[in-house]
């Protein structure tokens, strides 16, 4: 008997969790959830979103994309995910701010329900990927060195049409790290990514360096 499929939760519908989410509905990945309150602005066009959206719930319009281009039924949210939810299966961060990252860890943080938490944070060429296991305390003591306040982070355009490719980026990395968790291999705890130095780095929950990759002319190094 093929035991049954791990739920997915992605927190947010906006320039990162649309993408996301039409990336592993269409490699299979399910069932899926999706919380987001907000509704299509003509910025967020130059997303997965299409200018008849405009006007319409993230989420709602996200699951009509889904549903049309790959057959896939998403379970939507009409709402933030706050402080009075309790998810169960994978939960993923795909939020804006600081503040809202820390409502969605306060409720994975040694839930037993939750197997793994992963966040994504994006922003211009870089971006950033935790994989943790909740209940695990070295794990959680990393990721909880990674808060820093909202003041200090870039600010960077949701609008920015010339980052998707980052956005993609994230999702193939968000990908992998699902099929290695799934599959019971390890995970990397932090990747970071920088597209326009050509650079990739892997780490564990220690701060050990697992691999790291820079693009020269002519290859690897």
């Amino acid at each position: 008997m093929n035991p049954e499929p791990t739920p997915i939760t992605i927190v947010g519908a906006g320039r990162t969790g649309s993408w996301l989410t039409i990336l592993l509905a269409r490699e299979g990945y399910a069932p899926l959830t999706v919380y987001d309150g907000d509704v299509v602005g003509p910025e967020n066009v130059t997303q997965a979103y299409w200018p008849s959206h405009v006007g319409r719930l993230k989420v709602e319009a996200l699951a009509e994309v889904l549903r049309q281009t790959s057959g896939v039924d998403l379970t939507v949210e009409t709402r933030a995910f706050t402080a009075h939810d309790s998810p169960r299966g994978i939960v993923i961060a795909a939020v804006d701010s600081m503040e809202q990252r820390q409502v969605i860890w306060n409720q994975v943080k040694h839930n037993l329900s939750v197997p793994l938490f992963i966040d994504t944070r994006v922003g211009g060429p870089v971006g950033m990927i935790y994989t943790i296991n909740p209940i695990d305390p070295l794990e959680v003591d990393y990721y909880e060195t990674r808060f820093y306040p909202d003041e200090q982070a870039a600010d960077f355009r949701c609008s920015e049409g010339r980052m998707i490719h980052n956005l993609w980026n994230i999702g193939v990395h968000v990908s992998c790290q699902l099929k290695s968790f799934l599959g019971g291999e390890p995970c990397a705890q932090e990747i970071l990514f920088d597209l326009k130095t050509n650079t990739l780095v892997f780490r564990d929950h220690r701060g050990r360096v697992l691999a790291r990759l820079h693009n020269t002319v002519g290859g690897l190094s």
